[in-house]
């Protein structure tokens, strides 16, 4: 990548202004703000103030989170349980929340198929506060406990049309409609871990690629070839063969295959005929070795820059999003079991399970998409440039990467691609008018 580039960029998203949470707040808070200008200190102050007034009763969270939710002094993204909080508080409406979440935090909308934001989608709509809420949720848990398991089946339209006639139910039979459909709400969306996986099994295919080309080089500058025509042997050849060439060529005394070149061969041979795929491979690919934030700033400044739009990624951190399946269902059981303890030292025991345990669970965020999204219209304009001599296009490039982003953000409830939003803009900049970049190379980028 261009140091002139990528300097340019630093400054680009360090200067100009960007949709923030903090913005969203502000503008929401304080409707006399008009168009996209800049926000000052005072209009902040003053939506803050407004805010306050209405939550302050509920005790949502303490000033000082609350005042960094408008950019006040420093600044800070609320989670989704944080934005529940706050539409019951507040009074908001179910489209009012759902602005909330797709535009405020860029997240999904409200996911029908996890019973505590149903739940919340309920009282939103019947105007019920926050402690009502959470003592529908604690009754629902209470009662829920070893009820079986849940569907692992794509539900959510079904429980979303049957909530357009529940949602008049008395609050007694809502409840009691919920536990006789207690397996649909398995705490999910299917579809978006379902877009998810489609992105990583894409970006594998043309990482294995790779590998068996570098390989496929090796093995030809060995002698691999005229070895195997020797031998008699003709097709297809695999992992076995190739072992067998390489423990033949470390002992011949004529043309011996070096320690080195017997490494990289048994390494690419392990990666190209692994019985699973690489996930740390994935992640270097797309993502380097990120560190945590705010270290190493001068190399790592645009995605310092980036805040918390963007979150580290590892190997462990894709392993168990992949399986969020299993890890949701323990969680689930977890606060199921909590919800029904009477006795307190047992309650403080499970508290600090599940509270560690919520560590290890996530949901698909627009970033985990976004960033395969990218490397897979990188490399499929890779690829029709080679194959075709095709010219490159920054437009058109754009205009792929958004129609395939798009499709996938509509189906899992989030907004789309958007250039007002500092990661989205990031994105969009990869594909520069006279090259195309990595994600990677962005955020290894000079600053």
């Amino acid at each position: 990548m261009s140091d002139t580039y990528c300097k340019q960029l630093y400054r680009d998203i360090t200067s100009n202004y960007y949709q923030e949470f903090t913005s969203f707040m502000t503008k929401h808070w304080y409707p006399e703000i008009l168009g996209d200008s800049e926000i000052t200190q005072e209009e902040r102050q003053g939506a803050y103030q407004n805010f306050y007034k209405t939550i302050k009763d509920a005790r949502i969270a303490n000033r000082q989170t609350i005042r960094r939710w408008f950019g006040l002094s420093e600044q800070s993204i609320p989670s989704r349980t944080y934005i529940f909080r706050i539409a019951l508080a507040a009074g908001l409406s179910v489209e009012e929340t759902e602005e909330y979440l797709q535009l405020g935090i860029s997240q999904q909308g409200i996911q029908d198929n996890d019973y505590r934001e149903f739940i919340a989608r309920y009282c939103l709509d019947h105007g019920l506060g926050i402690d009502k809420c959470r003592r529908m949720i604690e009754f629902y848990e209470r009662k829920s406990q070893n009820r079986g398991k849940w569907e692992q089946e794509s539900n959510t339209n079904w429980v979303r049309e049957q909530y357009a006639v529940v949602r008049d139910y008395p609050e007694e039979e809502f409840q009691v409609w919920m536990h006789k459909h207690q397996k649909y709400f398995k705490g999910y969306s299917l579809t978006a871990l379902k877009c998810y996986r489609q992105l990583v099994e894409e970006c594998l295919i043309f990482l294995r690629k790779d590998v068996m080309e570098s390989l496929a080089q090796e093995l030809q500058a060995a002698g691999f070839m005229e070895w195997r025509e020797q031998k008699g042997q003709k097709g297809v050849y695999g992992g076995t063969e190739i072992e067998r060439f390489v423990k033949n060529h470390l002992r011949t005394i004529r043309n011996p295959l070096s320690p080195d070149k017997a490494k990289e061969i048994r390494r690419l041979a392990s990666v190209a005929y692994a019985p699973q795929d690489r996930i740390s491979d994935l992640v270097l690919e797309l993502y380097s070795t990120m560190p945590g934030r705010n270290k190493h700033r001068d190399k790592y400044a645009l995605y310092n820059a980036l805040g918390g739009e963007i979150h580290r990624v590892d190997k462990k951190y894709i392993s168990e999003l992949l399986n969020s399946a299993v890890l949701r269902e323990k969680q689930m059981i977890l606060q199921m079991e909590l919800a029904a303890e009477t006795d307190e030292a047992a309650r403080r025991t499970k508290e600090k399970e599940l509270k560690k345990f919520k560590q290890r669970i996530h949901l698909v965020q627009r970033s985990d998409l976004l960033v395969l999204a990218q490397y897979i219209i990188y490399r499929r304009i890779e690829e029709i440039s080679m194959l075709y001599e095709k010219p490159y296009s920054a437009q058109t490039a754009k205009d792929e990467f958004c129609e395939l982003a798009d499709g996938m953000l509509e189906l899992c409830g989030m907004r789309r691609v958007d250039d007002r939003y500092m990661l989205d803009h990031v994105l969009l900049s990869c594909f520069a008018e006279e090259d195309i970049y990595l994600f990677l190379e962005i955020i290894e980028g000079s600053e």
